[in-house]
Formats: structure tokens, C-alpha cells, sequence
């Protein structure tokens, strides 16, 4: 599906020179178009209601958390994604499209369709090596797209794909990833359905020749890429503090309290850029001991992070922990005040804060000074936050 809006002939970069400016409130354009001045000082926060029913990508002042502005409303399984302060909606289960936003407006740009002859690519993630070249990845597809992100139709949108069907005989479930110099990281949950049956696995690419490297690490399963050592992973990131790769496995967590078997078969791994090396930095523990499923971490830097917790299963309520980024040590006790509660994103934000999406009857993110742990101040979201996409 590919839709065009009128206004697309006007330039995506007039508006680039408001950058100086500051942020204003919305206003109408004369074609009725909704408009907003850009800002570095934007972060655009995807949402969804209570019920599911709907989503919506909001911009927030990063600062005050002011309310500045929103874009039409869509389905509710979404992400929202900055290139610069270029907005794209990544839409995804059922939905499997990608929109761009006019900059400066709520005007579309463009909407291009990812399925190809996939009938449900569920798309992931944009990773962006540049202006003109991003990596799609398509959870329910084996092949990752490269794309131009700025491309003006749809003929000339996908530029080539990568193969990734070696890792399942299915869909390898990519999940997440992330660019280092010249490499694509690529991490891939490998599961059945809902059934956690094998550990995750990441694919690495030479960007330059779109090619896999084969690491030395897979050879036990035929394969090029790197064995995680854990399940159901998730959340790949590199932190260049100590020149880390983390990621989160959150092990069996669709499995039932009282089902046989160990369901604990995650943990914090790194993951050595170089070497290709994972480690185990912290186990999730066992059935008779543990300190609850796994389903998230961030790596500030060299020795700090957070870790989030399912307390209450799946679907239950969540736990917000430091933890060591080199030794691995957890935390006993909670960050204050995010203990038990329905924690639907973490990210490290500018202003050397953590925002921490809640929600509740009154959806709202709680920011979280890097410093003290301690809470900066709450602002309301009028729906729930899903993620969060910061301008550089």
C-alpha cells in the first residue's frame, strides 16, 4: 500500500532551519495541515489506549514534558522512530507499514507497505546507516530489508534485503538491532509460536558488502552468527562505554506457574563486537530461586544500569533494579517508587535521566535522575507509552 499526501512536494528540509528556533505550539497551516516547529528538544513518544483499541505517536517537550503535539491516530501497535527530527510511525502486527511524516507537520509523506510477498512482516525496527539507507527489521519474515528512508516512491524505497532464514525453518523472530562501525548486529528470538524451544541467536552483516560474517561462534549449530546462551532475547544495545554489546533474555515467560521444566532460561548477556564472545553477566536464577523473569535492561555506561523485572508474570506487574554493567551485580532493593507496577518501556534520555513509562488510570512517565535514582518529576501521557525516540 503506498499513500501520498499532497503536500509532499514541498521540501522535507524547510523546516530544518527552525532547529535554532525553539519549540512552538501546533498551529494550522492554510491547507489545514496541523504544524509544529522542530525542535531537538522533542522527544516523540508512541502510545496506545487502555484498551488496545488505538495508538497515537505524541511529541513532548524533553524538559518540561509538555504536551506539544500529535499525529493522527492509528492502530494501536506501533513505534515511533527519529531520524534526525524526520518522524516515522512503524506500524506493525496486521498493520506492516511504515509512515513518514511531512517535517514540521502531520501531513504524510509517504506510507509504504513491508510485506512484499510476505502477507505479515510485522516490522521492528529501523536501523539508520545514513539518509538514504536504513535497515528494516521484519519480525515475521527471514529476510531483512535495506531501505531509503527518504525515498520519494515506492519503486524506489527497498534497495536490497539480507537473509536471515539459516536461523529457523520459520521466521527467526528479529527482534532488535543495532550498528557498530561497519557491522549490523541482528538479534533473533528463534522461537514457535509462543513455544520457547531453542536460545536466540545474532546474525552480524558487513555493511559495506551487505554480507554475513561468519563469527567461529555458531559452528555447534551450522550457523554463522552468535549463540546468545540464552531464550527468548530481546533488547540488543551497545554501549560504547566499555565497547559492550547487552541484551535480555526473558526466558519461558509464556509457560504457566505450575508447568514442568526450568522457565527460567534467561538472563543479562554481553557480547563482545570484536571477538564475537558472549557472556552470561547475570543469570535469572531457577525455579526455587530467582528474582522474576528478565524482560529488559539499559546500559548507561561502564558500571551502571537498570534492570526490569516481571514480578507477576507476562502480564503482571514489573520491578525497576540497578545493576553492575561490568560485574554483573544486581541491586537488593527497588528504585524507589517503580516497584510493582505496570512498567511498559525504560530509556536512557537526555539530561542524564531514565524515563520510565507507567501504566495505570492515569498513563504517565516518570523521569529518573542518573545521579540519585531519584524521581525528577512524573508527567501524565493522555495514552499509554510504548517507546520512546529522542532527536540527536
Amino acid at each position: 500500500m503506498t499513500t501520498k499526501n499532497s503536500c509532499t512536494s514541498r521540501s522535507l528540509k524547510l523546516s530544518v532551519v527552525a532547529l535554532a528556533i525553539g519549540l512552538t505550539a501546533c498551529s494550522d497551516s492554510d491547507d489545514g495541515v496541523k504544524t509544529y516547529t522542530v525542535s531537538t528538544d522533542n522527544v516523540a513518544i508512541a502510545t496506545r489506549a487502555a484498551d488496545y483499541g488505538s495508538g497515537r505517536i505524541d511529541l513532548h517537550n524533553v524538559t518540561s514534558g509538555e504536551h506539544v503535539f500529535s499525529f493522527p491516530a492509528t492502530g494501536s501497535d506501533i513505534r515511533a522512530t527519529l531520524n534526525g527530527t524526520d518522524v516515522y510511525q512503524i506500524a506493525r502486527y496486521q498493520m506492516d507499514n511504515i509512515t513518514k511524516f511531512e517535517a514540521g507537520s502531520d501531513a504524510t509523506a509517504y506510507q509504504y507497505s513491508v510485506n512484499g510477498t510476505d502477507s505479515a512482516a510485522n516490522p521492528y525496527q529501523l536501523i539508520f546507516a545514513s539518509d538514504e539507507k536504513a535497515y528494516l527489521l521484519r519480525y515475521g519474515s527471514d529476510k531483512i530489508w535495506i531501505i531509503n528512508p527518504n525515498a520519494d516512491t515506492e519503486a524506489g524505497y527497498k534497495l536490497g534485503e539480507l537473509d536471515i532464514s539459516a536461523y529457523d525453518t520459520d521466521a527467526p523472530n528479529a527482534n532488535s538491532g543495532v550498528l557498530v562501525g561497519d557491522k549490523l548486529f541482528v538479534l533473533m528470538e528463534r522461537l514457535d509460536g509462543f513455544s520457547v524451544d531453542k536460545q536466540g541467536y545474532i546474525a552480524v552483516f558487513d555493511t559495506t558488502t551487505e554480507t554475513e560474517i561468519d563469527t567461529g561462534q555458531g559452528t555447534a549449530d551450522s550457523l554463522l552468527g552468535i549463540p546468545t546462551g540464552v531464550e527468548n532475547p530481546e533488547g540488543l544495545q551497545y554501549n560504547d562505554a566499555n565497547d559492550l554489546l547487552y541484551l535480555t533474555g526473558r526466558g519461558n515467560i509464556f509457560q504457566a506457574d505450575d508447568s514442568e521444566g526450568d522457565r527460567f532460561t534467561g538472563g543479562l548477556v554481553t557480547v563482545d563486537p570484536e571477538s564475537y564472545v558472549a557472556t552470561l553477566l547475570l543469570d535469572d536464577g531457577t525455579e526455587a530461586d530467582n528474582q522474576g523473569f528478565f524482560k529488559n535492561a539499559i546500559a548507561i555506561d561502564g558500571m551502571a544500569g537498570y534492570v526490569l523485572s516481571y514480578t507477576g508474570g507476562f502480564s503482571g506487574t514489573n520491578t525497576l533494579r540497578r545493576f553492575n554493567t561490568t560485574t554483573g551485580t544486581l541491586a537488593d532493593g527497588a528504585i524507589a517508587e517503580l516497584e510493582a507496577l505496570d512498567i511498559t518501556v525504560v530509556a536512557k534520555a537526555p539530561n542524564n535521566q531514565l524515563w520510565v513509562g507507567i501504566n495505570g488510570d492515569s498513563p504517565s512517565v516518570n523521569r529518573i535522575d542518573l545521579s540519585t535514582d531519584e524521581s525528577v518529576g512524573t508527567f501524565n501521557t493522555e495514552l499509554v507509552p510504548l517507546n520512546f525516540a529522542f532527536a540527536e
